[in-house]
């Protein structure tokens, strides 16, 4: 697993080294863009393939928040025509105010969450108490492309990738 995909984000300038800050507040020597890879053809089809293999089974429905997560569970939906829920770190200031848009899940729901780069779970974390708190549903994993942290979750966290693949 992951062949195609080191040889793709090897083949991109997505390891920055400095100072970084990230989403949960911490600071980093390093920085691993996967989104600059979008863009490479083949590269969301690569991962979506991958993602597959991995994912439980049980789902009944896949989020994604922002642009890590968003494109990668609008494109697994839309291959394998699965729900897709598309998460909002805000609820909307104008219209329905919602905050999940796209399929609503519920208390019935067993919800996958999608994103890039899991560092500290932050960002996964933020949709599942989002998802959970509008609708009842079970968050039963996140699914990353790249591991570069460990941190314990709810629920499992998979990846397709860990950070020692790109280096």
């Amino acid at each position: 697993m992951g062949h195609d995909l080191k040889k793709i984000l090897r083949g991109q300038d997505i390891l920055y080294r400095g100072y970084y800050d990230l989403r949960s507040g911490k600071s980093s020597e390093f920085y691993v863009d996967i989104k600059k890879a979008y863009g490479t053809r083949g590269f969301l089809n690569a991962v979506i393939e991958e993602m597959k293999n991995i994912v439980d089974p049980r789902a009944t429905c896949f989020a994604g928040m922002g642009f890590g997560g968003i494109p990668l569970a609008s494109a697994f939906c839309t291959r394998y025509s699965e729900r897709l829920c598309l998460v909002r770190e805000l609820p909307k200031k104008h219209g329905t105010q919602v905050q999940i848009e796209g399929y609503i899940p519920n208390e019935k729901d067993f919800a996958v969450i999608f994103d890039d780069v899991f560092s500290s779970g932050t960002s996964l974390n933020s949709v599942a108490e989002i998802i959970y708190k509008n609708s009842g549903a079970k968050i039963i994993e996140g699914d990353v492309i790249l591991k570069r942290g460990e941190n314990e979750l709810a629920f499992p966290v998979k990846s397709l990738l860990v950070l020692e693949d790109l280096l």
